[in-house]
């Protein structure tokens, strides 16, 4: 939809707490980075922490993601993303294993019994 984003409203939030954003910009007049002030302190967003830089900040807000709903979506699908590439992983895994590393197999199943062994 249209009207503020995520991000914008973020960044909103932030001046509104009176801390400045400068969005840092190349010759080429691209942003590569933000820099926050606040209480005549500055601070680039790398030293506030990785999550904060540009980039991180734009991912966090796309729009196909919103930002409050995202993190629990990706806890609850992790688990589930699992189940499903485990039962498919069953499939697919033996059959790797058979093909690519069959010379290799061998000697590591000697390896782990001869461990298992002392």
């Amino acid at each position: 939809g249209t009207g503020i984003t995520g991000h914008s409203m973020f960044l909103y939030e932030l001046n509104k707490k009176g801390i400045i954003i400068e969005r840092m910009k190349n010759k080429q007049g691209k942003v590569y980075g933000l820099k926050f002030s606040y209480a005549g302190q500055s601070f680039k967003a790398s030293e506030i922490g990785r999550e904060f830089g540009y980039r991180s900040l734009q991912k966090n807000f796309e729009p196909t993601n919103k930002e409050e709903p995202k993190k629990p979506h990706q806890t609850v699908q992790e688990p589930t993303e699992n189940n499903k590439q485990s039962d498919t992983g069953y499939q697919l895994v033996p059959k790797s294993r058979s093909t690519v590393s069959r010379d290799n197999d061998t000697p590591r199943v000697q390896n782990s019994i001869g461990a298992v062994a002392d």
